[in-house]
């Protein structure tokens, strides 16, 4: 007889009594982040001039990708996505900057205090049209066993169509958030919505 298996945090989840990182007490230790997302589908960076976003009293720091001490890339399997933007964004919505500062407002007002010059790029917005161009995500990998053709034409059902969806990968609980916690010398530790287990320590 087949038995249901709840989730392992369910129970934790319906109750309330799951910790998210929201939910860590944080102390004076700590600044607020935030990131700066480009506005463009795609666009070539011409100029960018963070000086005057420094300034903003209470902002402890504006960064580019020029300040990442090391590899500049967060692609897990294939290494095709920037952590920020160096030349050009490829997408509205990703990270160029990040600014840490005192508090959220102080964060806000730095960011309006960003310029960016920016040269606007053919924008590809449709699966069609990345079809037509060719466009890829990454080079095509195949995935075969048999003889297809011939399983496909001695197939008692066979279908053809078009599926279009909606659907996303992962539909977290949690929204996205991240919470760093300075530690002994030179260890951090970092909470975040993500189901990816990782440990550093520089």
């Amino acid at each position: 007889m087949n038995k249901p298996f709840p989730h392992e945090s369910a129970s934790k989840h319906v109750t309330g009594e799951a910790v998210y990182v929201d939910d860590i007490l944080v102390n004076e230790q700590l600044l607020v982040g935030r990131v700066v997302y480009s506005p463009h589908a795609h666009a070539k960076i011409k100029s960018l001039d963070l000086s005057e976003a420094k300034k903003v009293p209470g902002v402890r720091a504006v960064l580019c990708h020029k300040d990442i001490p090391g590899h500049n890339q967060m692609g897990p399997v294939v290494k095709d996505e920037v952590c920020l933007a160096i030349d050009e964004v490829v997408c509205v919505g990703q990270a160029m900057f990040l600014i840490a500062a005192e508090t959220e407002e102080q964060c806000l007002q730095a960011e309006k205090l960003i310029k960016v010059e920016y040269e606007l790029l053919e924008s590809i917005l449709t699966l069609e049209k990345a079809m037509e161009k060719q466009s890829l995500m990454g080079p095509p990998r195949t995935i075969a066993r048999g003889n297809v053709e011939a399983a496909l034409g001695s197939a008692p059902h066979r279908m053809t169509g078009e599926l279009r969806t909606g659907a996303q990968e992962h539909w977290y609980l949690e929204s996205q958030v991240c919470l760093c916690i300075p530690g002994e010398e030179k260890e951090i530790n970092v909470f975040s919505s993500t189901n990816t287990l990782l440990k550093h320590r520089r």
